[in-house]
């Protein structure tokens, strides 16, 4: 069977720990900004932590 003719589901099979793993990384940036004031900045997920937000049908917010 050519590799185009795997159902996606089964070039994409990933673990609960890998998920976790790849989300893991998603953490909030804080930038110090004068004084006692900061920006805060979640990162853009990358394509492993987008594929599996996808497949959770979840988003999130916009920047």
């Amino acid at each position: 069977m050519r590799p185009s003719a795997i159902p996606r589901p089964a070039l994409h099979l990933v673990t609960v720990a890998d998920a976790m793993a790849a989300l893991s990384r998603l953490c909030l940036l804080e930038y110090p900004i004068e004084g006692q004031h900061c920006a805060t900045r979640l990162p853009t997920p990358d394509p492993r932590q987008q594929e599996i937000l996808a497949a959770l049908q979840l988003s999130l917010p916009q920047q």
